[in-house]
């Protein structure tokens, strides 16, 4: 599984991006087995259209993405895509993703 947290700045330590169409750069998470098992940094495009910072998660894999917010028209086009959307994340990128992993562990148990 590959989860997507928008950043503030280039690192998996940075705070999430107050809102994802402002963000300019998305830490992507790989996860096997429940775990951490890998990450790469995306630098975002300026000036996008609607429809293309879904399409390139896509592209990369994304299955999940955690923001603290999420515009209408965005979520519209990642559940087109089959892209899961979970809002209200804050904090640095790397606990959001490992309380997410919590998350989904308590409720497999």
């Amino acid at each position: 599984m590959r989860v997507a947290v928008p950043v503030e700045e280039p690192s998996f330590n940075s705070k999430v991006s107050e809102h994802f169409g402002k963000a300019k750069y998305v830490a992507v998470f790989l996860v096997t087995g429940r775990k951490l098992s890998g990450a790469e940094l995306i630098e975002l495009p300026e000036g996008h259209t609607p429809g293309e910072l879904p399409a390139l998660l896509k592209e990369k894999c994304v299955d999940v993405l955690l923001a603290n917010r999420v515009g209408g028209r965005a979520l519209s086009h990642f559940q087109a895509l089959g892209i899961k959307v979970i809002t209200g994340a804050e904090g640095r990128a790397i606990d959001v993703v490992r309380l997410f992993l919590k998350s989904i562990e308590s409720t497999e148990s």
